[in-house]
């Protein structure tokens, strides 16, 4: 049996009193679900402080890509800057296909372009870019799958005092009109620390 659930919550002060200051967040891994339509959409996922410059981000999603037919899918991670994140030799991004456990990593293939994993190819250089592509002409890649990333944080990242401008983004980018109705499971960590995503 599987059970599909969404819910609506309201933060308030302890007296009962609306709370206009409150956030809702989840530690460690959370569930998305995207109902969106056309173009580029991101979400926030992962608060990372600048006190984890020099650090790698670990970033698992769970069966990724349940878009309208015939469409084509690229999910990419982005820097609070709205950039798509970045490495620059000896550093490396490295994402990998667990398939239906995480704990497969250790038997799993880094992509690449000479060897993209599940058949689609990754969308840059080995290890320079943290975007690849997850749905093309309907074929959803990582299906009941996990996809995994390694993300390792530049030595001078400095995103400044204040909080808000330390969250990471997921970002699909699909076709004008394509329906992302998407619900996918994420799981984040620093080195094994707990970690903060999704800003409310």
């Amino acid at each position: 049996m599987i059970a599909h659930k969404r819910f609506a919550g309201r933060g308030v002060a302890t007296d009962g009193d609306v709370c206009d200051a409150c956030s809702v967040g989840a530690w460690n891994d959370t569930t998305v679900y995207t109902p969106v339509t056309g173009g580029t959409f991101s979400v926030p996922v992962l608060s990372v402080p600048p006190d984890y410059a020099g650090q790698t981000i670990t970033f698992d999603i769970f069966d990724p890509g349940d878009i309208s037919v015939g469409s084509t899918l690229t999910l990419s991670i982005l820097t609070p800057t709205g950039a798509v994140a970045t490495a620059t030799a000896p550093f490396q991004i490295k994402i990998y296909d667990l398939g239906t456990q995480r704990s497969n990593l250790e038997s799993s293939t880094v992509c690449s372009l000479a060897n993209p994993i599940s058949n689609p190819p990754c969308l840059a250089a080995s290890g320079s870019n943290a975007t690849i592509l997850s749905t093309s002409g309907g074929q959803k890649y990582f299906n009941g799958h996990w996809l995994h990333f390694q993300l390792p944080i530049p030595a001078s990242y400095n995103p400044g005092t204040d909080p808000n401008n330390w969250w990471w983004r997921l970002q699909y980018t699909t076709a004008a009109g394509t329906t992302a109705n998407d619900t996918f499971s994420m799981a984040v960590g620093f080195k094994g620390n707990p970690a903060h995503i999704l800003q409310s």
